[in-house]
């Protein structure tokens, strides 16, 4: 029996790794003369040469659908061996492109003892109704690459996007006055979240907002903190005040008309 070591130079470059894939592996061709000087060989079978690693990866979102009003979500991954030891400490990226909204908290980590690494994916806020409306239907497209000793493992996936339908109705409740003087004033305005049977819904969180046209020019200001809770009754209140000594151009624009608007959010 006679043995023989072939090796892949580690420092190759990309165009030359990329030249050996393409050749579709080697053989390696054997040769034994006898001391009559007569012959024989034989080749060995092909060997594949690939970066591809035969590291087994497990994905998952978690929660397995996106909340798309959320902040935050999760991706989980987890590297296995083909003889079912874990990858551990192995480096491993995920990348997401060209996903308006979405950014990745520490795009390159390293899995534990168990093979396992989990990603949090940051999701934004100011996305519009349409631009949530096309994730939806598009989904988030992403791709998890492990690096191993046999070398890279990676695979292309997409997370499903939801947008939750409201399970509540928020309703105007009343103002303590119908109207306010331009020269100054103050009203409260309540709201109350019922149920889809009219039970009222205590505990939930109800944000209230001004127009930023007038708020950033200080014609009309918000007393209250913004986000509050619904009390035992469902109800939440805010306080407008529009300050005194506007000058008739400010009172004209202010006159022109305002709101408060008012949304829940179940956490």
């Amino acid at each position: 029996m006679v043995s023989y070591n072939v090796s892949v130079p580690a420092s190759l470059t990309a165009a030359q790794r990329a030249k050996l894939e393409g050749i579709g592996g080697f053989i390696l061709a054997a040769k034994v003369t006898e001391t009559s000087g007569a012959s024989s060989t034989i080749n060995s079978e092909r060997i594949q040469v690939t970066a591809a690693s035969e590291t087994i990866l497990n994905v998952k979102n978690i929660p397995s659908a996106v909340n798309i009003l959320k902040n935050q979500f999760q991706i989980q991954v987890a590297g296995k061996r083909p003889d079912g030891s874990a990858a551990a400490g192995k480096e491993v990226k995920l990348a997401i492109s060209n996903v308006t909204g979405v950014s990745i908290q520490g795009s390159q980590q390293t899995t534990d003892a168990s093979g396992n690494v989990t990603f949090t994916v940051n999701l934004s806020q100011d996305l519009t109704e349409t631009q949530r409306q096309a994730l939806v239907k598009s989904g988030i497209p992403y791709t998890v690459t492990l690096t191993d000793d046999d070398g890279v493992a990676t695979n292309k996936y997409k997370a499903p996007v939801i947008i939750p339908v409201a399970e509540y109705k928020l309703n105007f409740g009343s103002s303590s006055v119908s109207k306010l003087l331009s020269t100054g004033g103050v009203t409260t305005l309540s709201f109350r979240v019922n149920d889809k049977n009219g039970g009222v819904i205590a505990n939930q969180t109800v944000t209230a907002s001004l127009p930023t046209s007038l708020t950033q020019k200080g014609l009309i200001t918000l007393e209250n903190a913004a986000s509050q809770a619904t009390d035992a009754q469902g109800n939440v209140s805010y306080t407008v005040r529009i300050p005194a000594g506007l000058s008739v151009t400010q009172r004209a624009e202010l006159e022109k008309g305002w709101w408060v608007r008012a949304k829940y959010s179940s956490g």
